[in-house]
């Protein structure tokens, strides 16, 4: 049996920063996608894509200056930096673009259950283009992921109000 995840609970102790960041970040992604729905725009998802990337990425720029050292900026290959560009160009822009024509579209909760699916993505495309293993717990982990947006995708409307369950009025 792998123990990965008591490892990455001891991590989490020994970098209490990088944790605090991610959390961070989280909250102000959801605070973004709340606001973004909150509001009426006037202005395109195009506009609105490249304002919040340059804005967003000030306090990115800035932390990372302070956090990281400047000098390894230097020794950057060209293959390296072919592939930043193509994260910031392709799946900076495109996909926030996207994700925010998917948030104006449909309802916060349908546009976060359809993020489920990352996951999914990633551990497959990782095991078949780098080659990594999948194992048990990858598997459970997938499938449960699978049946909770199927369950949620896929339920009758109104089944959770009628059938008894928790929190039901009948």
């Amino acid at each position: 049996m792998r123990t990965f995840a008591l490892q990455d609970f001891r991590v989490l102790g020994t970098a209490p920063l990088g944790a605090a960041l991610m959390l961070m970040a989280a909250m102000s992604n959801a605070a973004g996608i709340v606001f973004l729905k909150y509001f009426r725009w006037t202005i395109s998802t195009f506009n609105l894509t490249g304002w919040q990337l340059l804005l967003g990425g000030i306090p990115v720029v800035l932390g990372t200056l302070i956090l990281e050292p400047f000098s390894g900026l230097f020794g950057v290959s060209l293959r390296a930096a072919l592939a930043t560009a193509f994260m910031v160009l392709v799946c900076g822009i495109l996909c926030t673009w996207a994700w925010f024509r998917v948030v104006q579209l449909f309802p916060a909760g349908v546009a976060a259950i359809g993020t489920l699916a990352v996951p999914v993505v990633g551990v497959l495309s990782s095991a078949v283009i780098l080659g990594e293993p999948i194992g048990l717990q990858e598997i459970v982990a997938l499938l449960l992921l699978v049946a909770a947006v199927s369950i949620v995708m896929l339920k009758p409307e109104g089944f959770f109000r009628h059938s008894g369950a928790v929190g039901s009025s009948s």
